[in-house]
C-alpha cells in the first residue's frame, strides 16, 4: 500500500451532518460499543457540546480537499496527560491507509495539547481497527471491558 497523507483541521458546526452520516454507517455502528443507530437530534446536541468543550478536540482528516475521517481526542478523567482517541474513517475511504495517516497526524495535535500518551479502546472483535492502531504505532496493552463489551487497550507514547 502506498503511503497515505492526510491533514487534520478542527471540526466546525458545518461538519455535523458529515460526521452524523459516517457515525451511522452500518460498519461503524457494528464496530462501536453502542451498536444502535444514533438519533439525529441527539447527535446535533452532542456535537455542539463537544465543539464547545475544553476537554474534547474534534478534527476532520482531509486527503487533499476531500474529508476522509473524523478524529476525536478527549482528555482522560483519571490520567490528565492522556488523551483518549476515537477514529471513524469515511466508508468510501476505507482500505486506503487513511486511518493510519489520521492517527499519525493526531500525534501532533496531542503533543500540542501537552499529552504524553494517547489511549484507544477497541472492541475485541474489531480486527480492522486493531490492525490500524498497531500500524500507527500503538501497543496492545491488554484486555478490558467497556460498556459491557470485551475490549483491548491500545496506547501510544508520545515521549
Amino acid at each position: 500500500m502506498t503511503e497515505c497523507t492526510v491533514t487534520l483541521r478542527p471540526a466546525t458546526p458545518e461538519d455535523v451532518d458529515l460526521v452524523f452520516a459516517w457515525a451511522n454507517d452500518p460498519v461503524t455502528r457494528a464496530a462501536s460499543f453502542r451498536a444502535a443507530p444514533i438519533d439525529y437530534e441527539a447527535h446535533v446536541a452532542w456535537f455542539a457540546r463537544a465543539l464547545a468543550s475544553e476537554g474534547r478536540h474534534l478534527f476532520v482528516a482531509l486527503r487533499g480537499a476531500r474529508p476522509v475521517a473524523f478524529v476525536r481526542l478527549e482528555r482522560s478523567e483519571d490520567r490528565p496527560s492522556t488523551l483518549v482517541v476515537s477514529l471513524n474513517v469515511a466508508p468510501e475511504a476505507r482500505g486506503e491507509g487513511v486511518g493510519v495517516a489520521a492517527l499519525r497526524a493526531a500525534d501532533d495535535e496531542a503533543r500540542a495539547l501537552s499529552a504524553t500518551t494517547i489511549l484507544a479502546l477497541i472492541r475485541e472483535e474489531n480486527e480492522a481497527s486493531r490492525r490500524t492502531f498497531a500500524r500507527a504505532g500503538y501497543v496492545d496493552c491488554g484486555s478490558c471491558e467497556v460498556e459491557g463489551s470485551a475490549a483491548r487497550r491500545f496506547e501510544r507514547s508520545l515521549r
